[in-house]
């Protein structure tokens, strides 16, 4: 892409930010001067990351490539969270794209690689880093397979003039870059002396978010079905850093990708206002012991997200207890429902659980930390409208259903109410298996 954000472009895009781009396209005749197709994408996308990446759709000077790439890119949020999760001397991204998680991450390492194999999204995106005073960060338009198989020798010497030397270096070459290597990423024994130089920094870290797109353009879910396929190429990885950090689709199921990927320490489930956005599989090389499942809520409006961890072994082993419904209904976040902590959550917040499968918890007492939506009951019925209608004085219900045979439409209509209003009908199954709807207001 050869087209730049020059100053009128820019007042342009200012003035016309709120328009729809479709039309704006079709009045291209009225801006001869103006790139109209480049600029209608920089307003799109401006839009469409709006509440994602503010910090980006605020500074006037980041470029945008692709609906695509933009459509593809991590959230503000969650990238921010990722760079609490790692540190280290080197961080190597082998699926850039817009950059958006390097970005972040890469503050808390000395050095970082961004990899893309599309020249003009790298280009756009070296460009943004420029613009963002990111300037750990290099980038090369590589395949992250080819440059890893070649990638080890002098690799913490990252000037991109001398990658060639990194690549395929002499052995006059491999000295010059020895005599570069950093001291800090150095094994030093007593006093001045140098001993087991580490070609590769101590905290190497590999960070990879494969395409989940085919061939087709199809959304794909299954590891093996992404690009790169990470189960083919984890030996490779392991050869180039101790750690790796997975970011998967939030539809893959958990249990699955443990057992296929193997040496999996840890596992966040990363929702955001009660939506999974992504799993991310920490990976470190020779772990054998049972991962840690972790969840999180992130949301912009709270300081500050609890995580829940726990271990499959103990979920599985824990014993609690069931209940009719009391005063106070939990319904846990969309996180901790991905991770299955189904009784764990239980055993944290001294709670009964209202069914096996129903996934409800209920108590005298308020817990006000809860890790999701807490309601007061108002009362518990069957599922009949003379019986609830009562309690819907304006004929509005926010209706919900956990393991019970009907919908929420069927519902609906059944008792002929609109959505909305402030009472909360929670359709369910008890601890005695009877069907009934809790008649709820949100605590």
């Amino acid at each position: 892409m050869d087209i730049k954000l020059t100053a009128e472009i820019k007042e342009f895009i200012k003035n016309h930010l709120q328009d729809d781009v479709t039309k704006l396209i079709l009045q291209a005749k009225k801006y001869p001067e103006i790139p109209i197709n480049f600029v209608a994408l920089q307003i799109q996308a401006r839009q469409k990351l709006k509440q994602k990446l503010p910090e980006w759709t605020d500074n006037e000077n980041i470029t945008y490539i692709s609906a695509l790439s933009t459509e593809q890119s991590s959230s503000e949020i969650t990238a921010k969270f990722k760079a609490k999760l790692v540190s280290g001397n080197l961080l190597i991204d082998l699926t850039g794209g817009m950059g958006v998680d390097i970005a972040y991450m890469s503050k808390s390492f000395e050095k970082a690689i961004y990899l893309e194999q599309n020249e003009d999204l790298k280009t756009t995106t070296e460009q943004n880093f420029e613009v963002l005073g990111l300037n750990k960060i290099q980038c090369f338009n590589l395949n992250s397979v080819e440059f890893l198989r070649s990638f080890g020798e002098g690799d913490s010497f990252l000037e991109e003039t001398n990658f060639n030397l990194i690549l395929n270096p002499s052995p006059a070459e491999k000295d010059l870059i020895l005599s570069e290597f950093s001291p800090s990423q150095q094994e030093k024994g007593s006093g001045d002396e140098v001993n087991n130089i580490s070609l590769i920094p101590q905290k190497t870290i590999i960070y990879l978010d494969p395409a989940r797109r085919n061939e087709q353009g199809g959304k794909v879910v299954l590891l093996q079905d992404c690009e790169p396929n990470i189960l083919e190429i984890k030996d490779l990885l392991f050869q180039k850093a101790d750690r790796i950090l997975l970011k998967t689709s939030p539809m893959l199921d958990i249990d699955l990708a443990v057992n296929s990927l193997q040496s999996v320490s840890k596992v966040w489930v990363v929702a955001v206002d009660n939506e999974v956005k992504e799993l991310l599989f920490l990976i470190e090389k020779n772990h054998q012991q049972e991962p840690e499942l972790l969840a999180v809520n992130l949301s912009s409006k709270l300081k500050r997200s609890p995580i829940f961890s726990f271990k499959k072994s103990e979920e599985t082993n824990a014993e609690i207890e069931y209940s009719l419904p009391k005063k106070y209904l939990y319904e846990p976040n969309a996180a901790l429902m991905k991770v299955g902590a189904f009784k764990s959550i239980a055993l944290k917040y001294s709670l009964k659980k209202i069914h096996p499968n129903s996934h409800l918890y209920t108590s005298e007492l308020l817990v006000n930390d809860f890790a999701g939506r807490v309601f007061e009951i108002k009362s518990v019925e069957s599922l009949d409208k003379k019986k609830l209608l009562p309690f819907l004085p304006e004929k509005k219900a926010n209706i919900s259903v956990r393991n019970f045979p009907l919908s929420v439409r069927q519902i609906r209509e059944k008792i002929g109410v609109q959505d909305g209003g402030s009472v909360y009908l929670i359709a369910t199954t008890n601890s005695e298996n009877q069907k009934i709807v809790l008649v709820c207001e949100k605590v």
